[in-house]
């Protein structure tokens, strides 16, 4: 077998796909307004490079945001970096309530599967429930805007329901996952003076169930400024005393509480860089920037709609947890997933829960997205072999 060497594409995409991807429609009324060749898509980058304002009210106005928002003065106020710069000044908007109001009550939200293959989920209107239930308990707490609520969690629809509830009071949000060590727990979130810290008593990784109860009495030493800690019965441990169940927190209800409105450039959540040469570097996101950017890459670039379900391996230590949490806002349903990438289930995650469209990071190792080959065991002794396609219809890439 030999190869020839061609400058011809791989894949062109069709002229007129059906359904049209919601790109398309975007482009034709820039193309419209702007005097953009609508065929042209490099013409529409170059546009959205030179005319930055003009770009970001555009996709502003394509998802309709005057709708959930107060009226902006300026899209961009000055241009000068770090620090000259101001983003939508005067809009006052909230990234849960956008991501709350999203979907029909009863559709499912967020799927949640583990190591064992156990199933359970939240609707739109359950998710509401807990999101702001929590939002109630935080308040009662005396935790508000600004405040930081801080999460140590696997990725399970409970830290989902966690961040929407402390976005609801205008707190900062920021989590990693369990599989982090004490030590760079405290490395990450000391930085931020937290009162509040969600945990859950244990996760599932190789088959095993970790108990992380030993680790909370660490964590909870090297945070002195927290307050107060709720946890997440996610394994089924027994619950330290000194701490407010989760559950409790749902069983109260949310009562007559609402999402705030805050400012744009209000903090959302804090990530982190890796901790390679020093401490973690904690990297602020906002309302208004994260909202509108995911809205942008997830229905512009991506293309997920409210048909669609979300998966990509992850955990609430990176990135791709806080975006595929953002997929809400389309009104798609998001698949966290709580185990080992290389455990056999993980392979029949996607068929499993009718995922439409994964994530996939820069890897060499594709089992998520790709037929493995060989057999795989999966839950109940199933096989996964060629003829058992495992494949969602759509792969992004970070």
């Amino acid at each position: 077998m030999s190869a020839q060497e061609t400058d011809a594409p791989l894949w062109t995409p069709p002229t007129d796909p059906e359904p049209e991807p919601s790109l398309l429609g975007f482009q034709r009324g820039v193309a419209e307004r702007h005097g953009i060749d609508p065929t042209d898509y490099h013409a529409l980058w170059q546009w959205s490079v030179d005319d930055l304002a003009g770009f970001w009210a555009e996709v502003w106005d394509w998802f309709r945001l005057d709708e959930h928002a107060t009226p902006y003065d300026t899209v961009l106020d000055g241009e000068q970096m770090p620090g000259g710069t101001r983003w939508f000044p005067g809009a006052e908007l909230s990234f849960a309530s956008y991501l709350l109001a999203q979907g029909d009550p009863d559709q499912e939200a967020v799927i949640g599967v583990c190591e064992s293959g156990e199933r359970t989920s939240l609707t739109r209107a359950e998710l509401r429930h807990q999101a702001l239930s929590f939002a109630r308990t935080l308040t009662e707490l005396g935790v508000g805007a600004g405040d930081r609520v801080v999460g140590y969690l696997p990725n399970t629809p409970e830290g989902v329901a966690a961040l929407l509830g402390a976005a609801s009071v205008g707190a900062v949000w920021s989590g990693v996952g369990q599989d982090y060590a004490p030590g760079a727990v405290v490395d990450r979130f000391a930085q931020l003076e937290p009162t509040v810290l969600v945990v859950a008593d244990g996760h599932h990784w190789g088959g095993k169930v970790v108990d992380r109860r030993p680790a909370l009495a660490e964590i909870r030493e090297g945070l002195p400024t927290v307050q107060h800690v709720v946890l997440v019965d996610h394994v089924g441990l027994d619950t330290p005393e000194g701490v407010i169940s989760w559950d409790d927190v749902v069983a109260q209800g949310p009562g007559d509480v609402e999402p705030v409105a805050v400012p744009f450039e209000h903090p959302l959540w804090v990530l982190y860089s890796s901790g390679t040469t020093g401490l973690p570097k904690g990297l602020v996101h906002s309302h208004g920037g994260v909202l509108l950017e995911q809205l942008k890459q997830l229905q512009l670039q991506f293309d997920i709609t409210g048909e669609d379900r979300f998966f990509w391996y992850t955990s609430p230590s990176w990135v791709m947890w806080n975006i595929q949490v953002c997929a809400l806002a389309t009104g798609a349903a998001v698949v966290a997933f709580d185990g080992s990438p290389v455990a056999p289930v993980t392979f029949f995650v996607p068929s499993m829960m009718g995922v439409l469209v994964a994530g996939s990071g820069m890897t060499d190792r594709p089992c998520l997205v790709d037929d493995p080959g060989g057999v795989v065991t999966g839950p109940g002794g199933v096989g996964l072999t060629a003829d058992r396609d495992t494949t969602p219809e759509r792969v992004v890439s970070s």
